[in-house]
């Protein structure tokens, strides 16, 4: 879990609909601050903001298309696996905050 990742989408405010933003507080449970990972199941985001799997590919695909995210398919012996989702309005704001901190130091 990344509380830091939470706080970030806690803080946007403009172009989400509240279901998008509950996908996003989600998919920032789930971030690795270290390697950027995110990649919890379609099922999982699903079953975790009480949403339809319909519902939620929807959501994705309205993140994706916004720009806030970047889903990328992912294989594994030929087969389909959990997608991995490159959230782009947290590497933005891990990175500013990072520059932030070299600049100070």
């Amino acid at each position: 879990m990344s509380w830091k990742a939470a706080g970030i989408v806690k803080a946007l405010t403009h172009g989400l609909t509240r279901s998008e933003k509950l996908v996003l507080l989600i998919l920032a449970d789930y971030y690795n601050e270290e390697d950027g990972r995110c990649d919890p199941s379609l099922k999982r985001l699903a079953d975790e903001g009480l949403l339809s799997t319909r519902q939620t590919i929807r959501l994705l695909d309205g993140l994706e298309a916004k720009g806030f995210l970047i889903i990328v398919q992912r294989r594994e012996d030929g087969h389909q696996a959990s997608n991995q989702y490159d959230l782009i309005c947290l590497k933005y704001a891990f990175q500013r905050r990072l520059q932030g901190d070299t600049v100070a130091g």
